[in-house]
């Protein structure tokens, strides 16, 4: 065959060789870094999701709730419609929940060609409704499907109410890149404690030492006592010596909106532990929060402290609870301080945070032989942060001149390893803010400044 500078010359060949480059050139996908877990994205959080073309945030139109209601892009409103839980899945990927109907962003059809419709659809694992998300260099993001390998897109680059949101072939435009704000939720940096009911005379909410950013209520507990006779639980009205329960529902509105801090209500404690063998049980459970929850005047999340000893956790119930609570309110918070060296418990805890239905776990570092260490804290805290995932453990301390408990000294020294070896560990917890207080709040005046340090 005739040759012109060593290349074959012939018409045929030569067509046919175009046209495949030609094809090669429009079809050619570049590989998107999926999979991994953006460490700037808080699994299990509460975000609006806004384009940065149009400044408008995705939106679930007309509020709707079943499989095929379509996403789209609408200026801000404030409805739960524009709130989207985002939860790290097994295999690094994200799932995109909306918290009006806890159904999930979804590629309509399987659909992998520019322009295939985004819509939500009930979560069933597909990776259709997985995605990818990407920082670009200038801090926003891109939302990539892991089926398609395409990016989230407004159509057309629109601005408008309503435009549709469809994926389409990767093209660097501010019609798919989009700004993640977290809603509500939690801090970056926990310093709780835990406010008891028990004391005659406990200090006001509004009144613990500010440097506290997160108060734990201790607590409520299972109606007819541990494990509960229904599921529900009831609120124990605290002392009134200097006022803590007169002016308890202002006190917590005023730490909420005035002092920016998280109030937490614990469920359970010792002897006070409460199983969810069945749906109804766990249905009265999320039906007595929220009658604390008005009786109270809202708070911002729950702290699981229902099993211990003898009673043991019912993990797909207490999934299911959580994971209803965030969608009834959206970046509410759900926490527990499981004990350090059961295995149960870091079983529980993992499946929850895969689950997104919690925030943190608070191993909890006193009142048992040997927990005082800090050389067993900072050992054993790697099981958790390797499980969790250090953004998802806090660090629970108690000091106390009691036996098992520290000197601040030693929380010193195990925090400062601590947050050496982990800088995004999520904070930490001290038992409890009255005998820190009787201690002239030696805890949280010497660990608060250490926090980000």
């Amino acid at each position: 065959m005739p040759k012109i500078n060593g290349m074959i010359k012939n018409p045929l060949f030569i067509f046919f060789l175009s046209i495949a480059l030609m094809i090669t050139q429009f079809t050619f996908v570049p590989k998107q870094a999926l999979g991994a877990a953006n460490p700037a994205v808080v699994s299990g959080s509460t975000y609006k999701i806004v384009n940065v073309n149009s400044n408008k945030l995705l939106d679930v139109a007309g509020s709707g709730t079943t499989d095929g209601t379509n996403v789209q892009q609408w200026a801000e409103d404030a409805t739960r419609a524009q709130k989207w839980v985002i939860s790290l899945t097994t295999d690094g990927f994200y799932r995109i929940k909306s918290s009006i109907s806890n159904k999930v962003l979804d590629i309509s059809g399987m659909g992998t060609t520019n322009g295939t419709n985004v819509h939500l659809w009930e979560d069933n694992g597909s990776e259709g409704q997985k995605w990818s998300i990407n920082t670009n260099s200038d801090g926003t993001f891109t939302i990539v499907n892991k089926y398609a390998n395409k990016p989230l897109d407004v159509s057309w680059s629109g601005v408008t109410n309503g435009t549709n949101v469809q994926i389409a072939e990767s093209n660097g435009t501010g019609a798919q890149k989009w700004k993640l704000t977290l809603e509500g939720g939690l801090q970056s940096k926990v310093l709780g404690g835990y406010w008891t009911y028990w004391p005659q005379s406990p200090i006001r909410i509004r009144d613990i030492d500010p440097n506290y950013n997160l108060i734990y209520l201790f607590s409520a507990t299972p109606v007819g006592g541990a494990p509960g006779t229904t599921g529900a639980v009831t609120w124990n009205t605290p002392g009134n010596g200097r006022g803590a329960a007169t002016n308890l529902v202002a006190d917590i509105n005023y730490a909420r909106t005035v002092q920016g801090r998280k109030i937490i209500l614990s469920v359970g404690g010792a002897n006070a532990g409460i199983t969810f063998e069945n749906r109804q049980r766990s249905q009265n459970f999320i039906n007595s929060i929220v009658s604390i929850y008005n009786q109270l005047g809202g708070f911002d999340g729950i702290d699981w402290n229902n099993y211990e000893g003898s009673v043991s956790a019912n993990t797909d119930e207490m999934i299911w609870i959580s994971l209803e609570l965030k969608k009834r309110y959206p970046g509410f918070i759900i926490t527990t301080p499981p004990a350090p060296w059961r295995a149960a418990d870091l079983t529980l805890c993992t499946a929850m945070v895969q689950a997104g239905a919690l925030d943190y776990a608070a191993p909890q570092y006193y009142d048992g032989p040997g927990l005082n260490d800090p050389a067993f804290v900072v050992s054993n805290l790697d099981k958790w942060v390797t499980a969790l995932g250090a953004e998802h453990v806090a660090v629970g301390f108690g000091v106390s001149n009691q036996a098992n408990y520290m000197t601040v000294n030693q929380v010193v020294t195990a925090w400062n390893q601590i947050k050496a070896k982990y800088p995004k560990i999520r904070g930490a917890f001290d038992w409890e803010i009255h005998m820190d207080e009787s201690r002239g709040w030696e805890f949280s005046k010497t660990l608060k400044p250490l926090l980000s340090n």
